[in-house]
């Protein structure tokens, strides 16, 4: 959804459109927690079954970690924590697929070219802070301090070797 999701909140905020986007990625996690690039549309009374999206792509880091950064805008702007603690182990899993996406240097380590990419690593340390807003709302301490641990450090390793002083980025 990503970009969609803000110009919904903005204009129409259509609820159903966008916990219903959510929710439907949600049906289609892995049982290691990460989410297809893709799942099938969902017409309005409409049941979906079955397993749909592709094996794990360049970019199942990214579209993962949007699942994240839609619930966190979505309940941001709605104040909908009943549907937030609903969904909160679908995006807890989530958050334990990517720690394990984190590899040796500390840096996302996924495969192909998109893993190291700045982008990539400055996203799932957005997403470490949204999950630890959504962890505390959800009534999950335990997760929201592990994330509030991990940022900082994780932030810090991206500064560290992503950063480039001279080209001031």
């Amino acid at each position: 959804m990503g970009i969609s999701t803000l110009t919904v909140l903005a204009g129409t905020f259509d609820n159903q459109y966008l916990t219903g986007s959510c929710e439907q990625f949600f049906r289609y996690q892995q049982p290691d927690g990460s989410i297809p690039i893709a799942a099938p549309a969902r017409g309005k009374g409409l049941a979906v079954t079955g397993t749909f999206g592709p094996p794990p792509s360049l970019s199942t880091q990214d579209y993962t970690m949007m699942q994240v950064t839609d619930a966190y805008q979505y309940w941001m702007f709605s104040g909908d924590t009943p549907w937030l603690t609903r969904n909160w182990p679908a995006i807890r899993a989530i958050m334990t697929w990517l720690a394990g996406q984190v590899g040796p240097n500390g840096l996302m380590s996924g495969a192909g070219p998109l893993a190291t990419m700045t982008s990539t690593n400055a996203h799932y340390y957005g997403c470490l802070q949204q999950a630890q807003q959504m962890a505390t709302a959800a009534g999950d301490a335990a997760s929201a301090s592990a994330y509030a641990a991990q940022a900082p450090a994780f932030g810090q390793t991206v500064n560290t070797l992503l950063y480039n002083a001279q080209a001031g980025m």
